[in-house]
């Protein structure tokens, strides 16, 4: 009888490799990262939006955090200091000065006309200047009216005004940590499907290694 010899199956390695496990771990945790930095560049953003009110005419001292655009807002809606205002949106005559620490010198105040409003808490505001600082302090604002002239006490919010910077950067990384964490999910999911079907499809079995048997007969 002429027979053949089987050796032992074939247990090589099929499907791909447990390798592509651990790029989608990286990818899981690197988009993780991603969103939690995405998260803290929208509050600090946020934080930095929040602005300081104070109550004119006269002079008080603001401190600006750092450089950069800086918005006033006539907040003719308010309650300050345990005060109510209640004002025309309009700053009517009222002149405002604000100095550079460093240089004693008055910083130039653009006209927005009230290209951006807000409204929470029973507060509402109008953006009223804006201007730029190269650099962070403790600047002086002071606001008064001719001589010739009288008018209200008003409250001004100076900020940043809303942080689109910080809300694109948000929104570019928040969408790199879902594609990252989508990525890795996707890989995982088929390299476990591939791996499956892999181990599950059936193995032809080897012949076994080494000289012929002799014929028989």
């Amino acid at each position: 009888m002429n027979g053949t010899v089987f050796g032992q199956i074939d247990d090589r390695p099929t499907g791909p490799s447990r390798l592509l496990y651990v790029l989608s771990g990286l990818m899981l945790v690197a988009g993780v990262s991603t969103a939690v930095w995405s998260a803290k560049l929208m509050i600090q953003g946020f934080t930095e939006m929040a602005p300081q009110r104070v109550a004119l005419p006269g002079t008080v001292e603001i401190d600006l955090p750092g450089p950069g655009k800086h918005v006033i807002f006539h907040e003719y809606r308010s309650d300050f200091g345990g005060k109510a205002y209640a004002n025309d949106p309009a700053l009517q005559d009222l002149v405002l000065v604000l100095v550079d620490p460093s240089t004693g010198k008055p910083v130039a105040l653009a006209t927005l006309g009230h290209s951006e409003t807000y409204q929470y808490g029973g507060r509402k505001g109008a953006a009223a200047f804006a201007f730029e600082i190269d650099r962070a302090g403790a600047y002086k604002l002071s606001a008064s009216y001719p001589q010739d002239r009288t008018g209200p006490e008003v409250v001004l919010a100076i900020g940043r005004g809303f942080p689109t910077r910080a809300f694109v950067r948000f929104l570019i990384a928040l969408f790199a940590g879902i594609a990252c964490c989508a990525g890795g999910v996707v890989i995982a999911v088929v390299t476990g499907i591939k791996r499956n079907r892999a181990r599950s499809a059936p193995r032809m079995p080897l012949p076994a290694s080494g000289p012929p048997p002799p014929p028989t007969g």
